[in-house]
């Protein structure tokens, strides 16, 4: 898929490693795939090469305005959403970064006055140097990634690098009910203009649940968007992303009567608990994007009835025991696969029958066998996926495929 452009343009490439004349290089766009601190990398900032991701690249090559959404879970759904509303908008937008084409992909075009609604990662934002979105938001913070960074921390302040050269001309959107947001908000640069967004409070600046409504805080007073009850979107990880993308639509002036209408309309992306169908009164759900911890207890949250489980992948360092209590709770087997799978087994052992599986179909029909009329399977791995598969939307799409035999 990569070579044959490659070709065409008479670029000189390089595939299955890497030879000394990757060291000759002015400029390195470096894959969010390989670590800081890799041999190769490390060799390259010896050596005084200039290293940045492919989103600054991206800011670099437009004169759009850069709308960048981060966070532990739900980046996807909500830079989706923000797509949505933004087509809505009497000026040109885009959507590209960690979902779906790389953000340089989609900068043809676009200039001054247009937006390019940007997800991205720790990983990308660790190799910035002037990338300064208009508008951002960062959805919530929980401990991810910890085979990559130091400690939970270390990742956050990566993520919160999204303010990095926002000024108080720009617009950061913030989590205020989730605590480690909440702690680590001294971090943020004190000059950045900051909107917050919470189910529970109403904040000056933001967006909040007024009396059923979701509604907007600004300068003019409250203003109600949509009742809650009509917005398409399930659970209530959902309702906080909705309210993460309110500040932003109000701040490119889209119609309130636009944005209510986009929540109406809009459900959700594939891989995130997305209903696959319904065999002999039992629902399966597709969640492969649920590659951590916060993401598998939203997704059980969302469950109707009793679970049966299938997780597991390539571990992140994660610690399963956090999810104890609510495998407990709500999940009636666990059926695991992949590397973790021994992991994830000692910390649920206690709390859950567990069955240790080689393969999807395995797990599928294990998990089938066990379930009844009204009770759901749900695919929500918490882990990587790249100790089986390409990635997460391979494995998602593996398992709807199994599904689909049933």
């Amino acid at each position: 898929v990569v070579v044959k452009p490659l070709e065409q343009l008479n670029i000189d490439f390089e595939t299955n490693g890497h030879s000394e004349r990757v060291f000759d290089a002015d400029l390195v766009v470096l894959s969010p795939g390989i670590p800081l601190q890799s041999p190769v990398v490390l060799d390259l900032k010896k050596r005084g090469v200039d290293i940045i991701s492919e989103i600054e690249l991206a800011y670099q090559l437009t004169e759009a305005d850069i709308v960048a959404i981060t966070g532990s879970n739900g980046k996807s759904t909500t830079t989706a959403l923000a797509g949505e509303i933004f087509k809505r908008a009497p000026f040109r937008s885009r959507v590209g970064g960690n979902i779906g084409d790389a953000l340089c992909g989609q900068v043809a075009g676009l200039g001054k006055g247009d937006v390019l609604i940007a997800e991205v990662s720790s990983f990308q934002l660790d190799t910035i140097k002037e990338f300064r979105p208009r508008a951002a938001a960062i959805l919530n913070l929980t401990p991810d990634h910890l085979d990559r960074y130091p400690s939970a921390d270390a990742y956050y302040l990566s993520k919160i690098g999204i303010t990095k050269n926002q000024t108080m001309d720009d617009l950061i959107v913030l989590n205020n009910d989730d605590p480690e947001s909440r702690r680590m908000r001294p971090n943020i640069r004190g000059n950045v203009t900051q909107a917050l967004f919470s189910s529970k409070e109403k904040p000056v600046f933001g967006a909040c649940v007024d009396n059923g409504y979701v509604a907007y805080c600004g300068t003019n007073g409250m203003v109600r968007i949509v009742r809650q009850d009509e917005i398409a979107l399930p659970g209530p990880h959902n309702l906080m992303n909705v309210l993460a993308v309110v500040p932003l639509a109000m701040r490119y002036a889209i119609p309130v009567e636009a944005i209510a209408e986009t929540l109406r309309q809009f459900k959700g992306i594939e891989h995130r608990i997305e209903f696959v169908a319904e065999k002999k009164g039992v629902r399966f759900y597709n969640d492969s994007k649920a590659t951590n911890i916060d993401s598998v207890r939203w997704a059980l949250l969302s469950m109707k009835g009793r679970v049966h489980l299938i997780a597991g992948g390539r571990d992140k360092n994660s610690d399963y025991t956090l999810l104890s209590g609510m495998v407990k709770e709500r999940v009636a087997t666990a059926c695991l696969i992949g590397e973790a799978a021994e992991k994830i087994r000692a910390a649920w052992k206690e709390h859950v029958p567990v069955r240790m599986e080689k393969s999807m179909e395995s797990a599928v029909a294990a998990a089938y066998a066990q379930a009844k009329p009204g009770e759901n399977v749900l695919l929500s791995p918490a882990c990587a996926s790249f100790d089986m598969y390409r990635n997460y939307e391979e494995r998602g799409r593996h398992f709807k495929s199994i599904v689909g035999a049933l």
